[in-house]
């Protein structure tokens, strides 16, 4: 517990702790792990946080216990990869947690209708802290709906984002008829759910994300461009003509966008580039940002964070690491032969895309939700390749 701060316990902590027990069990009775083509990154990327992290504890005063509890939470993301890569074994198994997910974003799409005709916003599930506790207050209210656990709105608009690329992928998948035409209406209500959300990162990242499936899928450009289209007109038309949609003046305000960016450029921007001229290699350690003074409490440059943060080692195995997993989704998508696999692949290589250029105006790889579900999307795509792999050696070998 750090003084004076909230401490944030969310439900998936618990529930992963449990997994990873029962886990480590059956590989006690059976051991047998996948370690997938990301391993060997990843295990890079986690030493040069440790490295980096521990001699700014040292040489800085950072704080322990917040650089810790940070990096734990990044360890998490990683853990959620590492089960899910290895407990999806099958076809079957692809096209359950595709449905779970297209599911789970529905019933929050729910959730967000009933803020609408209710005027209302926040989260379903709420436990505020004790008096005197500091709690920030983009988890209480936005000004956009929230999702039924948070209502932060990169983690909102950034959570149908993802969902929204699933979903599209799917329709392109999809023979003509009427499961395509479902598809197609879920891809749609996402993308409106995600302009509700006011989050710019996000609406970025989903016209990045359509452009990416343009690039693959040209012979269903069509698809894509009604898909993305349609919303984004019917969202224009219902925020000129009603202020039901009270987030949408972040979306559709060129203004805003060229104050925000000037802002970022000249309070952010600068100073972080400052900051880390002072120590260019190894960076301030995990949780530096917001700890030390003068140091603002969001990069809003996801790359610039990583720099101050870790250095240029850092951001060299960030770097590889957002690089290999756009090259394993590329490879899923477009080597696969089971229509599962392209859908998976698809949505994984679009969602990294556009959570890349996302990155330079937004931290997009701290917001809880978005990761975990992002990090979902990579364990897929990596069991998918392997089980693409199988598949091949099995034929072979006939």
């Amino acid at each position: 517990m750090i003084r004076g701060r909230c401490f944030d316990l969310r439900v998936e902590d618990i529930i992963l702790s449990g997994l990873l027990f029962f886990w480590l069990l059956y590989l006690f009775l059976r051991p047998r792990i996948h370690l997938m083509p990301l391993f060997k990154v990843i295990g890079i990327y986690i030493s040069i946080v440790v490295l980096t992290t521990g001699i700014a504890v040292m040489r800085f005063d950072l704080s322990l216990p917040r650089a810790f509890f940070y990096f734990l939470k990044e360890l998490e993301y990683f853990l959620i990869f590492l089960l899910v890569a290895n407990w999806v074994r099958s076809y079957s198994d692809l096209k359950f947690a595709g449905n779970a997910i297209l599911t789970v974003g529905f019933v929050n799409v729910v959730w967000v209708g009933y803020q609408l005709l209710t005027r209302s916003r926040g989260s379903l599930f709420l436990i505020e802290a004790p008096a005197g506790v500091y709690q920030p207050l983009h988890l209480l209210e936005s000004y956009g709906p929230g999702l039924i656990g948070e209502v932060s709105p990169l983690s909102v608009g950034g959570f149908f984002l993802l969902i929204f690329l699933l979903a599209l992928s799917y329709t392109l998948v999809s023979r003509p008829g009427f499961r395509r035409q479902v598809y197609g209406l879920l891809s749609a209500t996402f993308l409106v759910c995600v302009l509700l959300s006011g989050s710019r990162a996000s609406t970025i990242g989903a016209i990045i994300g359509a452009l990416v499936f343009v690039r693959y899928w040209g012979n269903k450009k069509s698809v894509v461009i009604m898909g993305l289209g349609f919303p984004l007109l019917l969202g224009t038309v219902l925020w000129r003509k009603s202020n039901v949609f009270y987030s949408m003046e972040h979306i559709f305000n060129f203004k805003h966008y060229v104050v925000s960016l000037a802002f970022r450029q000249q309070e952010i921007w600068q100073p972080l580039v400052y900051y880390i001229s002072k120590n260019p290699l190894l960076g301030f350690g995990r949780s530096s940002l917001g700890f030390f003074p003068g140091f603002p409490e969001e990069a809003h440059n996801h790359y610039l964070k990583v720099l101050l943060e870790h250095g240029i080692f850092g951001l060299i195995a960030f770097l590889w690491l957002l690089t290999v997993v756009i090259l394993l989704s590329r490879r899923v998508h477009k080597r696969s032969k089971a229509s599962i696999s392209k859908v998976i692949g698809g949505a994984s290589l679009a969602a990294i895309v556009a959570l890349s250029v996302g990155a330079l105006i937004q931290d997009v790889f701290k917001p809880v939700i978005l990761n975990e579900l992002w990090w979902i999307f990579v364990g897929l795509t990596a069991a998918a390749y392997r089980i693409e792999s199988r598949s091949i050696t099995e034929k072979n070998n006939v």
